[in-house]
């Protein structure tokens, strides 16, 4: 039977047997007219799930706290840490976990300075959320993603192309700066 699901759906999303009783989906169109693949035995409906996800600026030392993985471009290696929100955890627990993760600092969450939604991530469509935080501990140390520094942001290192969540986080946030310096000012 042909699911009519969207394009930008992974293959490995497109349910074709039922996950209650293995029996075959069908398409079923709701009262807007979107898609739904429905159990022709047990009536369960498949609502595919977007992805979340955290770009995290933390503030350290009188600085921001950068990454400098391995694959990135000489000419503009940086990215800031963040990650996928796991299973039931709430955004600001993702930030606070993939902080520490990816740079052995424990962070406390000062604000959400913006979210926004990706429908081409590579994965999935996802909604991010950008955090800004502040380190309250830990000992900041190189991760998985590679080297760690904290940079005065007078003076931020380029943000890869290849982490365009990275260059909105960033970008956010020197808005902000720029509009608590101007209320100030």
């Amino acid at each position: 039977m042909n699911l009519d699901y969207p394009e930008i759906m992974k293959s490995g999303d497109r349910y074709r047997f039922c996950p209650m009783c293995a029996a075959e989906l069908g398409p079923t169109y709701d009262i807007e007219d979107i898609f739904r693949a429905k159990c022709t035995s047990c009536d369960w409906t498949y609502f595919p799930r977007n992805l979340m996800g955290v770009n995290i600026l933390i503030e350290a030392n009188g600085g921001l706290v950068f990454l400098f993985p391995r694959e990135e471009p000489e000419d503009s290696p940086a990215a800031l840490p963040g990650g996928i929100v796991e299973f039931g955890e709430a955004p600001e627990d993702a930030a606070i976990r993939e902080a520490r993760e990816e740079t052995g600092l424990e962070v406390e969450v000062v604000k959400e300075l913006d979210r926004y939604f990706a429908r081409d991530f590579v994965w999935a469509p996802m909604l991010s959320f950008i955090f800004l935080t502040k380190a309250v501990g830990g000992e900041l140390h190189d991760g998985h993603e590679g080297r760690v520094e904290v940079r005065a942001i007078e003076n931020p290192p380029k943000i890869s192309p290849n982490r365009p969540g990275s260059q909105g986080a960033l970008s956010k946030y020197l808005e902000k700066l720029e509009g608590d310096t101007s209320a100030n000012g």
